[in-house]
């Protein structure tokens, strides 16, 4: 479980299982059905015989592509945002060890129950940066006036009391 919950943190994506595409997975081009497989062939037959595999359309294919590349989040960059997040966990317990527990619960469960896939990474990404954010934010001002334990809900004006004329 360990030697693959760290594919995560290798600099190019590791083709693990054989079926995942190594680095960047959108591209121009098609892609056939499996032949002979029961399934295809019995969607074929009961809705439609013209039924074809993928293929790219353009404008959408091209955004897909172009996006991947400026936006890459390399697997060294989220063992340092993970750190910076465990850091902040122990740093500022109550703030930050919630977020940086469910990033790495939702790293390494995946691995545990069915297979490394690079795709149960990404959900990570944020709740990791949530946290490693959380870990240097600054924390509120408890300067000055508090207003803890007053029913007033912070009023400071003295209440006066009632008079009634007899």
């Amino acid at each position: 479980m360990v030697t693959d919950t760290a594919l995560a943190f290798a600099w190019t994506p590791v083709a693990h299982p054989a079926r995942t595409v190594p680095a960047f997975g959108f591209a121009h081009g098609t892609w056939p059905l499996p032949a002979g497989q029961p399934l295809v062939e019995q969607a074929r037959r009961e809705y439609d015989p013209d039924l074809t595999g993928m293929r790219s359309v353009g404008p959408y294919a091209d955004l897909l592509i172009a996006y991947q590349h400026p936006a890459y989040l390399r697997g060294p960059m989220l063992a340092v945002i993970l750190l910076l997040g465990a850091a902040g966990a122990l740093r500022r317990p109550r703030t930050v060890a919630l977020p940086w527990a469910i990033a790495v619960a939702s790293l390494v469960a995946p691995v545990a129950v069915l297979d490394f896939d690079h795709r149960y990474v990404l959900p990570v990404v944020p709740v990791a940066c949530l946290a490693a954010g959380l870990a240097f934010a600054r924390p509120p001002r408890r300067g000055g006036r508090s207003h803890r334990g007053h029913s007033g809900g912070g009023c400071e004006m003295p209440i006066r009391q009632a008079t009634v004329d007899a």
